[in-house]
């Protein structure tokens, strides 16, 4: 997904047929842990919520969304 600076977005998912995505405390753990890796500096957070079954994420890009460069599997 291509953000664009200066918009908020909405990032959510949730399990198939609402089954559980974080079952254990280390799943929230390292999920958070790739967030703060990978989207924080980038964008800023704005309110986040993750539940067993379901994550909700509330983001503003700002300019630094544009130094997003796509990885080459």
């Amino acid at each position: 997904m291509k953000f664009l600076p200066e918009n908020v977005y909405h990032v959510y998912n949730q399990g198939n047929n609402q089954q559980n995505i974080f079952i254990k405390d280390f799943q929230f753990l390292y999920f958070l842990q790739l967030y703060q890796q990978y989207i924080v500096p980038h964008c800023e957070t704005l309110a986040w919520c993750l539940m067993h079954n379901h994550f909700h994420f509330m983001i503003y890009a700002d300019n630094r969304c544009l130094e997003v460069k796509q990885q080459v599997a």
